[in-house]
C-alpha cells in the first residue's frame, strides 16, 4: 500500500501538501503493513530519485568529513569501519524514516579526541555509554527531565569551549610545517582563503572540495615518497574497553556530549522534522523523541563495539540536507551507500591515505568545523530573554574547560555560577556620600528580616519618650529627647536613616 492510497483510506490527503510530506499510516502491527511499508519506502525512493536529493545528500557532508578525518588522523578510530557503519545507519535511517535525517559524528565526544587525544578504546566507551544513556532516557521518557535540569547557558558554554579549542587545534597545525613544503604554510593560506570565499559567497560544498584538494595533495605526496595505495580487504577491529577506560570514556567523552545529544540530536531534530515535513498525527513524516533516542542508542551500541564512530542525528544536519534540495530518505539512502561502498573497495587502503593526508588542510577543515560548533553555542546563547545573567555561566564554563581540559570541571563550574545566580542574592547597600551606609524606611531588602520589627520597636520607644519629654519639661525637652530617640534608633538598627 503506497502512502497516498494509506491517506485516502485515512482522509488525509490533501491534494494541497506535496507527496513528500506524507507519511505512511498502514498498521505496522500486522505483516500486511509492513509489506504495504516497502512498497511504500520503494515508491518514494524512485519519485525522488533525482539531482535535488544527490545535492542535498551533501548539505551535511561539512560536519562529518573535518571530524571523521581529524579523528583518524589521531588514531581514535580508523577512517575504512567508520565509514562502513556511518553508511549502514544512513540506509536503515532512510528506510526507517523517509526524510533526510542525517548520521553525524558526536561533536563533542570528536572535539575532545581532536584537542586532548582518545585511544579507541576511550572513544568506544564515549560512545557506548552516551548511546545507551540516551536510548534509556528516551525509552522511560525522561529525556525531558533532563534537558530541564541543565541550564541552556551551560549547553551553550560547552559548545562554545569545545568549538574554540578544536579551532585552536586546528590552528596549532601551523606551528609544525615551514612556509613553502606540499605540506606547508602557503598551502594552508591559498585552501583556508579559497575555503572561506566558498562558505561565504557560494552554496558550494566547501568542506568536501576542500577534503578533495586535501586528497590530492596526499596523492602527490604518496607518489613522491613511492607509497601505493592497495586494494585491501576491510577488517573490522574488536574493541574492548577496561574499567579505567570506561570512567575516562564517560568524563571526558559522554559527560560533555549528553546534554547536546538530548537536545539537539532528539528533542531540535524531532521538532524541525514536524515544521518541515508535519506531524504524525496529521499524516506528515514528522519523527518521535521515543524511536530518534532509540535509533541514537542502537547506533552507537552496535557500531563502536566495532570500529564505528561515536554518531547521533542533528538538527543542524537536517537543516542542511534540506536546504540543499533533499525531501525523502533517497538522500540518505545515496550517501549511506556511497559511504558503505568507498569503504568496501579501498578498505585498508584509506588508512595509507590518511597518513599521508596534509595536515595543514586538515587543520583548515578543523578550524571550519571548530568554529561552526562555537557559533552554535553563540546563537543560542544570543537568544536568549536574560543574556547578561546567562553570559557569565556560559563563559566559565567555556574557559573553565579550555583551561583544565576537563569538562566536567567546566561543567561544574558553570552549574555552580549558575545555581547562585538564579538562588538569588541580597543585594549590598549603597554607602552614602559622608561614608555612612543608607536604610530605606519603607524597604528592609538591606538589613534583613528582623530590621523593621527593631526600628517599628525603636520608632515606638522614641515616641514614648518623645511624649514624656514633652509634659515634663516642655517643648524645648520634647525637641531634644526627640532627637535622642532619633539617635537611639539609628543604634538600634545599626545605621542612620536617609531620608
Amino acid at each position: 500500500m503506497s502512502a497516498d492510497e494509506c491517506n485516502d483510506r485515512a482522509g488525509l490527503t490533501d491534494p494541497d501538501v506535496p507527496s513528500w510530506q506524507k507519511g505512511y499510516q498502514g498498521d505496522l502491527l500486522t505483516p500486511a503493513g509492513w509489506a504495504g511499508l516497502a512498497k511504500a519506502r520503494l515508491q518514494s525512493f524512485r519519485s525522488r530519485l533525482c539531482l535535488a536529493e544527490l545535492s542535498g545528500s551533501l548539505g551535511d557532508l561539512g560536519t562529518l568529513i573535518p571530524l571523521l578525518a581529524a579523528c583518524s588522523k589521531v588514531g581514535s578510530v580508523r577512517l575504512g569501519p567508520g565509514l562502513l557503519w556511518m553508511g549502514i545507519f544512513n540506509v536503515v535511517s532512510a528506510l526507517q524514516w523517509d526524510i533526510p535525517v542525517p548520521v553525524q559524528p558526536m561533536k563533542s565526544i570528536a572535539a575532545v579526541a581532536i584537542s586532548d587525544g582518545m585511544s579507541p578504546e576511550v572513544f568506544a566507551a564515549s560512545g557506548i555509554l552516551a548511546g545507551g544513556i540516551v536510548m534509556l532516557l528516551g525509552v522511560t521518557r525522561l529525556i525531558d527531565v533532563a534537558n530541564a535540569l541543565v541550564p541552556k547557558c551551560i549547553v551553550a558554554g560547552m559548545q562554545v569551549g569545545l568549538g574554540t579549542k578544536m579551532a585552536a587545534t586546528g590552528c596549532g597545525y601551523w606551528t609544525t610545517v615551514d612556509w613553502f613544503d606540499l605540506n606547508g604554510k602557503l598551502t594552508a593560506l591559498l585552501v583556508f582563503a579559497a575555503g572561506t570565499a566558498m562558505l561565504v559567497r557560494t552554496k558550494l560544498p566547501s568542506a568536501l572540495i576542500v577534503f578533495c584538494v586535501g586528497v590530492v595533495l596526499a596523492a602527490i605526496d604518496m607518489h613522491k615518497n613511492g607509497a601505493k595505495l592497495v586494494f585491501e580487504g576491510l577488517e573490522l577491529p574488536v574493541i574492548v574497553p577496561s574499567g579505567k577506560e570506561w570512567s575516562d570514556g564517560f568524563i571526558k567523552g559522554t559527560l560533555p556530549q549528553l546534554p547536546l545529544t538530548t537536545l539537539n540530536s532528539v528533542v531540535s531534530v524531532c521538532a524541525l522534522s514536524v515544521d518541515l515535513f508535519r506531524s504524525a498525527e496529521e499524516g506528515g513524516k514528522g519523527i518521535s523523541r521515543v524511536s530518534v533516542a532509540s535509533s541514537v542508542g542502537i547506533l552507537n551500541l552496535v557500531g563502536c563495539w566495532f570500529g564505528g564512530m561515536p554518531s547521533c542525528h542533528g538538527a543542524g544536519g537536517l537543516a542542511g540536507q534540506y536546504k540543499f534540495g533533499a525531501r525523502g530518505g533517497c538522500a540518505i539512502l545515496m550517501l549511506g551507500l556511497a559511504k558503505i561502498a568507498l569503504a568496501l573497495i579501498f578498505g585498508q587502503g584509506v588508512d595509507t591515505v590518511v597518513q599521508y593526508y596534509p595536515t595543514v588542510v586538515l587543520g583548515v577543515l578543523v578550524v571550519f568545523a571548530g568554529v561552526e560548533l562555537a557559533s552554535v553555542g553563540i546563537r543560542s546563547i544570543a537568544r536568549s530573554p536574560k543574556l547578561e545573567e546567562d553570559l557569565l555561566p556560559c563563559f566559565v564554563t567555556a574557559a573553565a574547560y579550555i583551561g583544565t581540559k576537563n569538562m566536567a570541571l567546566g561543567f561544574c563550574a558553570g552549574f555552580i555560577v549558575a545555581t547562585v545566580q538564579r538562588a538569588g542574592v541580597v543585594p549590598l547597600p549603597r554607602l552614602r556620600p559622608d561614608g555612612h551606609l543608607p536604610i530605606s524606611v519603607n524597604s528592609n531588602a538591606s538589613t534583613g528580616g528582623n530590621s523593621k520589627g527593631e526600628r517599628s520597636s525603636a520608632e515606638q520607644a522614641s515616641s514614648g519618650a518623645a511624649a514624656t519629654a514633652s509634659a515634663a519639661t516642655g517643648s524645648a525637652a520634647a525637641t531634644g529627647a526627640a532627637a535622642a530617640a532619633t539617635t537611639t534608633t539609628g543604634a538600634a538598627s545599626g545605621a542612620d536613616i536617609s531620608l
